[in-house]
């Protein structure tokens, strides 16, 4: 776990929480990244870090992560 505890990695799979994406229409609901491979002898910890860390950013840059203003009179 990273320490601002946003991402979770092994050397096969990662997870990641992008900053800012929230629905107003969904306001409980978390969006998250994950990656996984499935090749045999493909476990590399330092590489699944990165390709998260760059993948979540990108996510939270995208179309993908609407930064809708939640009303507080829900």
């Amino acid at each position: 776990m990273s320490s601002d505890q946003k991402y979770l990695h092994s050397g096969t799979g990662a997870v990641g929480r992008p900053a800012g994406c929230v629905d107003s229409d969904h306001p409980q609901q978390k969006l998250y990244t994950v990656i996984q491979v499935f090749a045999a002898g493909r476990d590399d910890k330092s590489t699944m870090k990165q390709l998260i860390t760059d993948y979540t950013t990108t996510v939270e840059k995208s179309a993908a992560c609407p930064h809708d203003v939640v009303s507080s009179s829900r």
